[in-house]
């Protein structure tokens, strides 16, 4: 009987065993696995934006039309840069776009299949930040200098009236 009990014994044993070292090749083979998965990630800035730009359809409506929008946008805002007012209407315009931008992100990611082939909208709005809001930042940067600059103008002039105003009052 003690026989019949070892023997089971040892036969659970070894299959344990088995087991066990079964259990540790999948684990050794799932470990590759993820491995050699981890060297196809892209490891600098570079790939990570060749990775971004191959992942987009250039040649897509939504892309084109979204480009065309923002050189529209940059044309009238540098078309009227003499003009104070239509200047000072384009920039609350512009700032709410970027405003808005997070609510046309949760809408595009909604919505994707409408009017594009793939879902560009990440619930981390990296597509509205690069595409969207990057272009618009630009223009209000443009339009924040051209201000300044024309205020410059503006002081450097007041500054010499008054001077001619002294040299001769």
């Amino acid at each position: 009987m003690d026989e019949v009990i070892q023997d089971a014994i040892d036969q659970a044993m070894e299959m344990a065993d088995e087991s066990q070292n079964s259990f540790f090749l999948v684990v050794e083979e799932s470990m590759k696995k993820i491995m050699e998965e981890s060297y196809r990630a892209p490891k600098d800035m570079y790939e990570h934006w060749c990775a971004f730009t191959s992942a987009i359809n250039w040649h897509e409506r939504f892309i084109t039309c979204l480009f065309v929008f923002h050189v529209i946008l940059f044309l009238a805002a540098v078309s009227t840069r003499k003009s104070f007012s239509i200047q000072v209407v384009l920039f609350i315009f512009f700032c709410l776009l970027v405003y808005i931008s997070e609510y046309l992100n949760s809408y595009g990611a909604l919505r994707w299949k409408d009017f594009a082939t793939q879902n560009y909208f990440d619930s981390h709005g990296a597509f509205m930040g690069i595409f969207f809001n990057a272009p618009l930042l630009m223009i209000l940067f443009l339009q924040m200098v051209s201000l300044l600059r024309s205020f410059n103008i503006a002081l450097h002039l007041s500054l010499l009236i008054a001077v001619q105003l002294f040299d001769y009052g």
